[in-house]
């Protein structure tokens, strides 16, 4: 299906207190099937700031949420510049 139709939400990353301890396990495996390169370029990436990530880094798109009751996709105002970066590694 072509992304302009239907494009897909994939989240990789677990957001919890166990992110980092899973990060390098799977970045440990080096399977091809396992996503083994994004995760463990994920993990340098938070080891090289000390164990943080500063979402004030315009390049994250991060964004303040409109409605904190639940997520709203449509709150996001970055969708197509995401797609467009996601499509294009």
């Amino acid at each position: 299906m072509p992304v302009e139709e239907c494009f897909t939400q994939v989240h990789h990353f677990k957001w919890d207190s166990s992110v980092l301890e899973r990060l390098l396990e799977v970045a440990e495996t080096k399977k091809d099937y396992s996503f083994h390169k994004e995760y463990n370029k994920m993990y340098r990436a938070i080891a090289r700031t000390d164990w943080k990530i500063n979402i004030e880094n315009k390049e994250y798109l991060v964004e303040k949420l409109n409605n904190f009751s639940y997520i709203d996709y449509k709150d996001y105002p970055n969708w197509d510049k995401l797609r467009s970066l996601i499509i294009n590694i």
